[in-house]
């Protein structure tokens, strides 16, 4: 959901040069698609890794 509220923060800025927001907006759409599941991928390998530093800082900072 973020990669598409990202591309959606990202195309109102931009949408200037095209002219027309939702074309410009629907041209973008397979883009956020493959960012928000490129997003879906780092999560599923990195969250284990994560949890296990953050656990182990946890003991520093309590």
């Amino acid at each position: 959901m973020a990669a598409y509220i990202y591309g959606l923060i990202v195309n109102l800025g931009t949408f200037t040069y095209a002219g027309n927001f939702i074309a410009y907006y629907l041209a973008g759409i397979p883009f956020d698609s493959m960012h928000a599941i490129g997003n879906v991928g780092f999560m599923l390998v990195l969250y284990p890794i994560l949890t296990k530093l953050l656990k182990k800082q946890e003991k520093y900072y309590i």
